[in-house]
């Protein structure tokens, strides 16, 4: 029922901790060290599609939104220098 919306929510909560850790690490570590959170969801995602697993399905969802916005808030400055 809520699978759409958590990709936003993830998106919103990583933007917010990707400035954050950008600021922390750098931006080009920023995106190495978000990439694993982004694969993980993905693979949960995939876990999923066993009946009777909805919760794998959810967190791979705001998983992938929290790796997706943590990366597009450092790569955009990145690729406008």
């Amino acid at each position: 029922m809520y699978v759409g919306s958590l990709l936003s929510v993830g998106l919103m909560v990583g933007t917010l901790l990707g400035g954050s850790l950008s600021d922390w690490v750098a931006r080009r570590w920023c995106i190495l060290l978000t990439s694993p959170v982004t694969v993980v969801g993905w693979l949960a995602i995939a876990l999923g599609s066993v009946p009777d697993a909805v919760w794998p399905i959810y967190l791979g969802r705001l998983l992938t939104g929290m790796g997706t916005g943590a990366q597009v808030s450092n790569t955009y400055p990145i690729n406008n220098d």
